[in-house]
């Protein structure tokens, strides 16, 4: 496969950069059968998150990569089997934003027009070049060439289209016609007019190569797929262009179109008329289908790795929960933590005096209440007593705080002892909320002592950070070897990835991603200044004193917001895949508003210590929101910030209140 991988088997090519034998060498069978169903002549929209495979899937279905993997065929043995004719484009390939320049110097209208058939051109280039080795693969067919160019013929209006009498010499015709368009275009920019007679009408070519492909054998009973790749690098004027051809193709071809989750702009044609929905065209989202089973992504996710391993020569993975070395989740509470480590309990006690100043308890039960929530406890059940103490204080209206306390340390032994029915008690839920963020909490104050900080380790997390995402899985395991490599060690299967080096790798791969893998110019810059507070707004949630109910890396809100800043930006940062939109959104009962679920994208999770699952989300006001999503409002997010940490810490009004050092 040649210097593919750099030294790195993790190497992270784009889809669009790799040969057409690469696309065939690392393909892996998606999930969902038939994801881009051919067989269906309405055109799809196939929309998804940066690294989700769009470029790779389209460019697999393509008659060049199909005709490398498909050798001992003919082009026409390939088109009966599959019943479609696809041919690929990126939208970088045809220099999109030099038509968005001369639109500003010449009519709007005729320099939409001049877009589509110069895309329509491209297009049917690919077309023909697939015809013609379709023609030479294929001896023992015959074909009416005759038949196919008079086809062509009805839509051209320049003489010279009757002199063409091969396949191959009506290719290098649109090659010229089409380098013509390009000298046009370059002097357009700087004149105000469109200088060039194009010799057919916007969505003829389609129309008649379609009809003409069928004439060329009896046998022909395919479908040609146009496949476009990156709609979002199109204008919103270009993609009315594209939404018109979309209907020019009257049911004798198809498009695919990629493109990221808010690619798609607009539904507008040209002339007005409105492409719709499951009518017009049809969407699928990538993310979904691949979100929709987890199991299944674990079995792509491990053919993936094994290929760049067996692809680079080094070992193959035979169990991939035990190469990723992961905490002991048996009696999690018992052995996640040693008890040995004296400034486990002091930070207890600590907390412990905090809840009896706020909520002014009787300090001669100090020493009785902290030996029932602490005394031959271990550490993470202390603190978990102590959270579940502090929240029935709070919902206590008598505040009997040692008869509280005595349930609990009950309740606590009763855990132990496994003799909670599981489900059916508070305290095995709370243990369930809550386990995970009192060990974060533990392993961040005692980093000196126990290492580390917060751990993220387990092939399990790493398929949960990937979030089913090729790429993000992909960049967390070319971290992982890049330690390797600075370390002078090499994979071993007999020596797992240690839990410091999975945790190292991930903390790395989500400041790649926030710092490097996401400047794409102010909108971008505006989105991440959110997420950075959103992170530190759920840090504040995660590692405070009543941490809340839910699992802080979701948050919900009322999608009547009237403020563009904030909206445009929510919409920026699920653009960029910084965030995600929870579709079970709910209702709110009162107003009987849509409530917006956005959840923070997993990859993240590490630069600000938060939980990598989504449980629940943490409701924001209009206030908040608005300090969170728009950029000039600094000091308001400060103020919301110290008055959540008081409101979580159960700050009283002598401590001070730290707030983080932002880059606002």
């Amino acid at each position: 496969m040649g210097n593919i991988y750099k030294n790195n088997p993790f190497f992270l090519g784009r889809a669009s950069d790799f040969s057409d034998k690469q696309i065939n060498e690392l393909w892996i069978e998606p999930q969902a059968d038939k994801l881009l169903k051919f067989d269906d002549i309405t055109s799809s929209f196939i929309l998804g998150s940066k690294g989700s495979g769009k470029t790779h899937l389209l460019r697999y279905y393509s008659y060049p990569v199909m005709r490398l993997r498909e050798t001992a065929l003919t082009g026409m043995q390939i088109i009966k089997n599959t019943g479609y004719l696809a041919v690929f484009l990126r939208a970088t390939g045809i220099d999109s934003s030099r038509f968005d320049l001369i639109s500003n110097k010449s009519s709007e209208l005729g320099a939409q027009f001049f877009f589509g058939m110069y895309l329509e051109i491209k297009l049917t280039e690919f077309v023909l070049d697939a015809i013609i080795d379709l023609e030479r693969t294929s001896p023992n067919y015959s074909f009416d060439v005759n038949s196919f160019l008079n086809e062509i013929r009805e839509v051209i209006t320049d003489n010279q289209i009757d002199s063409i009498t091969t396949i191959k010499e009506l290719y290098l015709w649109l090659i010229d016609l089409r380098k013509s368009c390009d000298n046009v275009i370059n002097n357009a920019i700087f004149s105000k007019e469109i200088n060039i007679s194009i010799p057919f009408k916007l969505g003829d070519l389609f129309r008649s190569i379609s009809t003409a492909f069928h004439k060329l054998n009896s046998e022909i009973d395919a479908t040609i797929v146009y496949m476009i790749d990156e709609i979002e690098n199109f204008t919103i004027e270009q993609q009315k262009v594209i939404n018109t051809l979309l209907r020019y193709c009257e049911n004798k071809a198809t498009f695919r179109i990629s493109g990221r989750i808010y690619g798609k702009k607009t539904d507008d044609t040209i002339s007005g008329e409105i492409n719709r929905l499951n009518h017009e065209y049809k969407v699928i989202y990538l993310d979904d289908i691949h979100n929709d089973d987890n199991r299944k992504f674990q079995g792509f996710a491990e053919q993936l790795i094994d290929l760049r391993l067996k692809s680079a020569g080094l070992i193959l993975i035979k169990n991939f929960s035990s190469y990723f070395e992961d905490i002991d989740k048996n009696n999690f509470y018992q052995n996640a933590l040693p008890n040995t480590v004296e400034q486990l309990k002091e930070v207890a006690l600590e907390k412990l005096e905090i809840i009896f100043s706020f909520f002014g308890l009787n300090p001669d039960l100090f020493l009785e209440i902290s030996s029932l929530l602490l005394s031959n406890f271990p550490a993470l059940l202390q603190r978990l007593n102590i959270l579940i103490f502090l929240k029935k204080i709070k919902k206590s209206k008598n505040k009997d705080s040692l008869e509280i306390a005595t349930s609990i340390s009950n309740d606590a032994k009763m855990f132990i002892d496994d003799k909670i029915p599981k489900g059916k008690n508070y305290y095995y839920t709370a243990y369930n909320h809550y386990a995970m963020d009192l060990y974060a909490q533990i392993c961040d104050e005692n980093k000196k002592h126990l290492g580390l900080g917060v751990r993220y380790c387990g092939f399990n997390t790493f398929l949960s950070i990937a979030r089913c995402n090729p790429r993000n899985l992909l960049l967390l395991m070319s971290k992982v070897f890049e330690i390797y490599v600075f370390r002078g060690l090499n994979f071993n299967e007999e020596q797992p990835i240690s839990i410091e080096i999975q945790t190292q790798a991930i903390k790395e791969t989500a400041d790649f991603i926030f710092n490097a893998d996401t400047n794409l110019g102010a909108e971008s810059e505006s989105a991440l200044k959110a997420i950075e507070r959103l992170g530190e707004l759920f840090k504040l949630a995660r590692f405070s004193l009543n941490i809340p109910e839910v699992s802080p890396l979701a948050f919900s809100f009322s999608e009547t917001i009237d403020a563009d800043d904030v909206n445009k930006n929510i919409e920026a940062a699920l653009n960029y895949s910084l965030a995600f939109e929870i579709e079970s959104g709910r209702v709110d009962r009162n107003s009987n508003l849509k409530i917006r679920k956005i959840q923070i994208n997993p990859i993240l999770s590490a630069k600000w210590s938060l939980p990598i699952k989504y449980r629940g989300d943490l409701s924001i006001n209009s206030t908040l929101l608005r300090a969170i999503f728009s950029p000039e409002k600094d000091n308001e997010f400060k103020m919301n910030y110290g008055y959540m940490s008081k409101k979580w810490n159960l700050d009283l009004k002598n401590r001070k209140i730290n707030t983080p050092e932002l880059p606002l």
